[in-house]
């Protein structure tokens, strides 16, 4: 099915610097959905949706969250697991499916389950979510997980002292 990535927002450093690390283009960012089927990822409520989300036509959730409360009028395709991050899902998808990961792309996978799992001390990581990191790693030529996301993580601590309270708090959105 065709489909085109979007974001509501522009990214915050850490994921600044895996687009640059991996050669990346951030998504387009949208603020209206309306008219237009949309698959939720990595959330599934009305809060974290744009606001016109209710005149959309919500065909798919992928996630790892507790569910949020959101109502179609239709059946839909919903893949919840309770893992540490949305990118395990994908990347069992793309193991169901038998498509290869681009590189580039398995980096940008391996680092979206590095910051989710907080390098795999959140209590809810999983061994799904190690297995697939793993895969990725090798995928995006990753040889020191640990090291990577340390460099991320400083990345993205980087204008903590000098953002914008409002930059902060709407950063994750």
């Amino acid at each position: 099915t065709p489909a085109i990535a979007v974001a509501q927002g522009k990214p915050n450093p850490e994921t600044e610097f895996v687009l640059n690390y991996f050669a990346l283009q951030a998504p387009p960012i949208v603020s209206t959905v309306a008219g237009n089927q949309v698959v939720l990822v990595d959330h599934n409520t009305y809060t974290q949706a744009p606001d016109d989300i209710k005149a959309a036509k919500i065909i798919g959730i992928i996630d790892h969250h507790n569910l949020g409360g959101i109502v179609t009028e239709d059946p839909i395709s919903v893949l919840l697991e309770p893992v540490g991050s949305t990118n395990t899902i994908i990347w069992e998808l793309y193991q169901r499916a038998g498509v290869s990961i681009p590189s580039s792309i398995a980096g940008g996978m391996l680092s979206a389950i590095l910051s989710d799992t907080l390098a795999f001390k959140s209590p809810t990581t999983t061994d799904l979510d190690r297995k697939a990191a793993q895969s990725l790693a090798v995928t995006s030529h990753i040889t020191d997980m640990s090291k990577f996301s340390q460099q991320m993580f400083l990345a993205g601590e980087a204008d903590l002292k000098t953002a914008e309270i409002d930059n902060l708090l709407q950063r994750d959105r």
